[in-house]
């Protein structure tokens, strides 16, 4: 695989937490961690029904964790595959393409970056991380 595309692909984890529907819940998360020196490398949010889902991967997991859960907060976490792409246009439609090629489906996926940065950070989840690292590495 060209090295321009795909800079980076590994195992990681995303933490995932319940948020109430009302303006600042998703603030005072970022408040909490940002208070403890926890940086948010990456995060999405998704409305439900009463409430907003979280997902973010954080520097620090297993102190996230353990912070949000003294502070009432129902925290989980999941193993997802980290991938740093170029910030180019179809950086990401590469691996997709691999990915779909081999029948691994993207359960969700959500991104970092700005446009000033030449690379930007993917969090995908898929059924089978191992199966999908080794399709990437494969494809070198």
């Amino acid at each position: 695989m060209n090295d321009k595309v795909l800079y980076s692909a590994k195992r990681g984890s995303q933490i995932s937490v319940f948020l109430d529907n009302e303006p600042g819940a998703l603030a005072k998360v970022c408040k909490l961690l940002g208070d403890n020196d926890i940086n948010i490398h990456g995060l999405t949010v998704a409305e439900g029904i009463d409430h907003g889902y979280l997902r973010m991967v954080v520097e620090s997991k297993e102190g996230a964790t353990k912070l949000l859960e003294k502070n009432g907060y129902m925290a989980f976490d999941r193993e997802v595959v980290l991938l740093e792409v170029a910030n180019d246009p179809g950086a990401f439609a590469v691996v997709s393409d691999i990915w779909s090629n081999k029948g691994i489906n993207i359960d969700y996926a959500y991104c970092a970056g700005g446009p000033n940065v030449d690379r930007g950070l993917v969090v995908v989840h898929v059924g089978d991380i191992d199966r999908a690292l080794q399709c990437l590495e494969d494809a070198d």
